[in-house]
């Protein structure tokens, strides 16, 4: 591979000849003992001492059959450690023997973007400030360097089919059950190789099961047939067409956590159609993740809150297609009726003993906030 620059190399400032892209964006914090307070929350960022998950995926990637380019989206947890993290990057895709192109992406690329096309509107969807936000960069910025397909993989993915490429692509620009698909999904392989989650619940989970509502969602995978009308997505194995931007469909930045099956509703609201490959499958590997249970459980209240005002108004609004909760049961649908609050507080009481009989205070105060 040609050695890499910091900046955009001057193919891809113009409509590339090649029109598939894979797009991974890479998540990094501080290294382990430069711990810091504040900045933005992923569930488990690279510390930047650390060998991380990117190097396996992106070797991975030199076994897929076809052409493409890869477009890799450099994401710090703090602004302190742009600089570092790009020199990092660039470092990083040199020494590698790669038999792709590389287009890195860093914050500084974004700013650029802002300062070419302008708007406040471009810059409140398109930074790297959440996960909507990041998703977006994933198929804002290919379509801008002239791709048409975009394949959003995540750096802690493996991918094992040397065919990939070429199933990622089927069906889209088909119809569906009377709809155009212009956007898909595919499956993830857990690391003892199937889709469902194992191991034991926890017992303060008890009116929040959120796992098991999964695994009964994941159901589906298995139902022999290989495109299919599923209640979720996954960000980190799904396909979008240059369709998605030129009908003004995009990631919700309003929307913290869960932005995959939020995105799914969107397309879906706008009258198109978004699939289940059940072949497009990646081994998912992702590390251990640092984040409190409280902060999780309140980012997953404030989801489903926030989903189901959005169902709610779809309907008062007269979208195009009216996505109802019982379409998106067992999950997340499960979690978007009234029963949510009621749950969702009894989750937290329960969360709260579990804390203090861990004489864990300070996390025990957060569980009620």
């Amino acid at each position: 591979m040609e050695e890499v620059s910091a900046s955009l190399p001057e193919c891809a400032l113009t409509a590339l000849s090649m029109k598939r892209a894979v797009v991974i964006p890479t998540y990094w914090t501080w290294k382990r003992d430069e711990k810091r307070k504040g900045g933005l929350i992923f569930d488990h960022p690279t510390p930047l001492g650390d060998a991380g998950t990117l190097e396996r995926c992106l070797e991975s990637l030199n076994n897929l059959g076809g052409e493409f380019s890869l477009v890799l989206i450099a994401v710090p947890t703090h602004s302190e450690l742009q600089d570092v993290l790009q020199t990092k990057i660039v470092e990083l895709l040199n020494r590698l023997d790669l038999h792709y192109t590389v287009i890195p992406v860093f914050p500084s690329t974004i700013n650029k973007i802002h300062g070419t096309l302008g708007g406040r509107e471009i810059e409140e969807i398109l930074n790297l400030d959440g996960y909507s936000q990041v998703r977006n960069a994933c198929i804002l910025i290919p379509a801008i360097l002239g791709f048409n397909t975009f394949i959003l993989l995540d750096d802690d993915e493996v991918v094992l089919d040397k065919e990939f490429l070429e199933r990622a692509v089927a069906c889209l620009g088909e119809t569906y059950q009377g709809m155009k698909v212009v956007a898909k999904a595919g499956v993830y392989l857990q690391p003892h190789g199937t889709p469902f989650f194992k191991g034991r619940e926890v017992w303060w989970r008890f009116f929040f099961n959120s796992r098991k509502a999964m695994n009964e969602a994941f159901r589906i995978i298995e139902s022999g047939e290989r495109f299919v009308d599923a209640p979720f997505a996954f960000g980190g194995n799904m396909v979008v067409t240059r369709d998605v931007i030129e009908h003004g469909i995009c990631f919700d930045p309003n929307i913290a956590r869960g932005e995959d099956i939020d995105f799914l509703v969107n397309v879906k609201s706008e009258g198109y159609s978004f699939v289940l490959d059940t072949d497009l499958r990646i081994l998912h590997l992702p590390p251990k993740s640092f984040n409190p249970d409280w902060l999780k459980i309140r980012q997953d209240a404030r989801r489903f809150l926030y989903m189901r005002c959005k169902l709610e108004q779809f309907r008062c609004m007269k979208a195009k297609r009216v996505v109802t909760v019982s379409e998106l049961k067992p999950y997340p649908g499960s979690f978007l009726d009234w029963t949510l609050k009621p749950r969702m507080f009894l989750t937290n009481i329960l969360l709260f003993l579990n804390y203090l009989s861990k004489l864990k205070i300070c996390d025990a105060k957060e569980a009620l906030v």
